[in-house]
């Protein structure tokens, strides 16, 4: 990371019929950052990635990346390679087609780069397969590549592995780490789940109550949440509450810095 800004929001605002998701958010990524954008269902994780990649518009404030006003322009304008949940592919063409066709959008010709590409991400034995033909785990490995390949700098990842088994989000998500970090691209992933953003990022957001309660350091996030909500959406099993009733408080305990304390066997004095 440079220290220069990849994503600006500038009081950005907006909302639903019924639903006010953001209201005056500011929020920032660092150029080469893997930035975690952590919250419930509902929260606006989603949303907040559409926001950057230009398929929904604020109702006021603006959005800048590489440090231009991107707020009006076209999607395909802004220099980004989304991935959500569902993967988009081409299902009429094969497996090395999409690639082929995502290599020559991207303006490239580096076939070594491709070929690497496909074989750390075990797609070489599905080569000649039309995306209809996958499994669910080879059609979002085929999406990121397809991603990888475009040759944007910016990665957004709205929760891509989220409907595969943990064996198999394992890897991928250290595929994924390896190659932003060797390539230096800036990657916005999208999860509900605090454990995947602490062993991916460098920088976690967390998103409820209609904007971002708390940015820092998953480590710094985690051991110093703001609100009791920060605290309870980062760390798994979650913060455990308890009343001091003679002061008036509550205070959260991690389980993992529960000790056990030994008591008299039951039949001593």
């Amino acid at each position: 990371m440079d220290g220069s800004l990849s994503v600006e929001l500038r009081e950005v605002c907006f909302g639903y019929p019924g639903t006010r998701l953001f209201e005056g958010l500011n929020w920032q990524v660092l150029a080469g950052e893997f930035h975690a954008v952590l919250g419930a269902s509902g929260s606006g994780k989603t949303t907040l990635l559409r926001i950057i990649a230009g398929l929904e518009y604020p109702q006021s404030g603006s959005v800048w990346i590489d440090q231009g006003d991107v707020t009006r322009s076209a999607s395909h304008l802004r220099g980004v390679a989304m991935v959500s949940q569902s993967a988009w592919t081409y299902d009429h063409l094969s497996v090395a087609d999409n690639l082929r066709f995502a290599q020559r959008l991207s303006g490239q010709c580096d076939s070594g780069l491709q070929e690497e590409l496909v074989g750390q991400f075990e797609l070489d034995k599905v080569l000649g397969q039309k995306p209809g033909e996958l499994s669910g785990g080879q059609l979002q490995r085929l999406a990121i590549v397809r991603a990888l390949l475009s040759g944007r700098r910016i990665l957004l990842m709205d929760e891509p592995l989220s409907h595969l088994q943990e064996s198999l989000r394992s890897p991928i998500r250290g595929l994924i780490r390896s190659w932003q970090q060797q390539r230096g691209l800036t990657c916005i992933y999208v999860t509900h789940d605090s454990q995947e953003a602490c062993e991916l990022s460098d920088t976690v957001s967390l998103v409820a109550q209609g904007g971002i309660l708390q940015t820092g350091a998953s480590a710094e996030v985690y051991r110093r949440p703001r609100t009791r909500v920060a605290a309870e959406l980062m760390g798994r099993p979650s913060v455990q509450w308890f009343e001091d009733f003679q002061e008036g408080k509550r205070f959260g305990v991690r389980p993992a810095d529960w000790s056990l304390m030994v008591a008299n066997p039951p039949n001593s004095m």
